[in-house]
Formats: C-alpha cells, sequence, structure tokens
C-alpha cells in the first residue's frame, strides 16, 4: 500500500472537507493512532513490570540461599 505525501501546510481534513467518507477514514486512522499509542505505552508498562517481578524473584531467591546457609552452618 502507497500513501501519496500530503501537502505541506495544509491539513488533511481540509483535503477531504465535505467528503462523508473520507472524514469517517480520517476519524478512524486518528483512533488506531490513538489506540496504537496506547498499546506501544501499555507494553512498555508491561516490561518494566516484568523485570521488577524478575528482580523481586531474585531477591528472594537469594534470601531463601542465605538463610538456608545460615542454617547449616
Amino acid at each position: 500500500m502507497s500513501t501519496r505525501p500530503g501537502i505541506p501546510g495544509v491539513d488533511i481534513r481540509v483535503r477531504h472537507r465535505g467528503d462523508p467518507a473520507a472524514l469517517e477514514v480520517l476519524a478512524i486512522r486518528e483512533w488506531a493512532a490513538t489506540l496504537a499509542a496506547l498499546a506501544d505505552d501499555w507494553l512498555t508498562a508491561r516490561e518494566t513490570y516484568r523485570a521488577h517481578q524478575a528482580e523481586q524473584a531474585e531477591a528472594r531467591e537469594h534470601r531463601a540461599a542465605t538463610e538456608l546457609s545460615r542454617r547449616q552452618q
């Protein structure tokens, strides 16, 4: 799918003024861009959360290993 470059300085809505179908497609395009940004933010937050969980698990394992070595002494 190819896209034609827009006219610099001209809002794409102006070019499609009076065409309800084009305006609806533009609205869907804006919604899709917003949804993509939300998905990106969610994925970034999920990655951060998973890294935090991994750090907590590693700390628990370290504490358990430390406690086990103390008991064996």
